[in-house]
């Protein structure tokens, strides 16, 4: 979790500094359009006061008149060229906002979502927990999960949602050329334009330190995922995968060490069963 601790607490820090920045862009913004509008109803106001003086005929005074009127007029241009700049920089500042708003949240949801995968250590919640963060956090609408088979040596898919509905339970015997590098390799793939033609939007291998395990694969987003894989659903991506291998294996070993003690549970039963059958067979020969 310090990975994810460092990684909130800059994402905070940037945070802080963002809504400092663009509450200082935002004050001085209001400042500029207060001087705009003064210096609007003063314009105005020598237009008038210019009008008048033409109609009285005071050359002197009117002179005077007009070329306040263009010093104020030349400093209400430059106030607007910088009303723009600062608009323009205020909006900047509010996508970045956003932006990191958003990485911030994504960052708790996962937060939340790994400290789910970890808080059980039933296989199929697990899988659960993992197809949920996929759904809401990643936004995919056709992927799926899966992991190497111990005796076939076969990856098998532990869940998914295909073009025809759910996936599952399938060994792949035969796999794709992107699956078998990311499950050779180790590597994490993504589209790119060159490689439109691939099934895969993206396919992150899932690691317990070097050893992959499985890979999660997406092939399709939602509709409302119009802008598509973004550099926060890559990182998503990548702490998903780490996190979901070591849940994954978690619950699989518990499994199988719970089958193993339940059976040796079982076979102890059946021979204190036993041994007391042939104590009462003993008991009653004697």
């Amino acid at each position: 979790m310090n990975k994810e601790d460092n990684k909130s607490r800059e994402g905070m820090k940037r945070l802080e500094e963002l809504v400092e920045y663009f509450e200082k862009g935002k004050a001085f913004t209001e400042e500029l359009m207060k001087e705009n509008e003064r210096l609007r109803m003063r314009t105005v106001q020598l237009e008038k006061e210019k009008m008048e003086l033409k109609s009285r005929s005071d050359p002197e005074r009117l002179r005077n008149l007009l070329a306040e009127n263009k010093e104020l007029r030349d400093r209400l241009e430059t106030l607007e060229a910088r009303f723009d700049e600062v608009e323009k920089e205020n909006n900047d500042f509010a996508q970045r906002y956003v932006e990191v708003q958003t990485q911030n949240d994504n960052l708790l949801n996962l937060y939340v979502s790994s400290y789910q995968l970890h808080s059980t250590l039933v296989p199929d919640e697990v899988v659960n927990v993992i197809v949920e963060i996929i759904l809401n956090l990643i936004g995919a609408e056709q992927y799926f999960i899966v992991m190497m088979d111990d005796r076939k040596k076969y990856p098998v898919i532990v869940a998914g949602e295909g073009p025809d509905g759910p996936i599952g339970g399938q060994s792949l015997s035969r796999i794709d050329p992107v699956l078998a590098r990311v499950l050779r390799e180790g590597s994490n793939y993504f589209r790119t334009e060159e490689d439109d033609d691939s099934p895969h939007l993206a396919c992150t291998p899932l690691k317990v330190k070097d050893d992959v395990v499985g890979a999660i694969s997406i092939g399709k987003l939602m509709n409302q995922k119009k802008e598509g894989l973004t550099g926060i659903d890559h990182e998503l991506l990548r702490l998903l995968a780490d996190h979901a291998a070591t849940a994954l294996i978690s619950s699989k070993l518990y499994s199988r060490a719970e089958r193993k003690l339940k059976t040796l549970e079982s076979f102890l039963e059946l021979l204190k069963l036993d041994s007391r059958q042939k104590a009462g067979t003993v008991r009653e020969g004697s």
